[in-house]
């Protein structure tokens, strides 16, 4: 099991912004890839991330 810097920026980025879209504006990335990250940590984890937020990127 490696958590590499990128799938934590990608999961901070997604609760800190609330969603995939915002987060991939953020990160200069597409939501797709962002879930992508998200479903390999989970499994590598075997977890599921929470990744739920109520605050906009500003």
């Amino acid at each position: 099991m490696r958590i590499t810097l990128d799938a934590l920026q990608v999961v901070e980025s997604i609760a800190r912004c609330g969603t995939f879209g915002l987060a991939g504006k953020e990160l200069h990335k597409a939501p797709s890839s962002l879930s992508y990250v998200v479903q390999k940590l989970e499994s590598d984890l075997g977890i599921t991330v929470s990744t739920a937020a109520h605050t906009a990127c500003a």
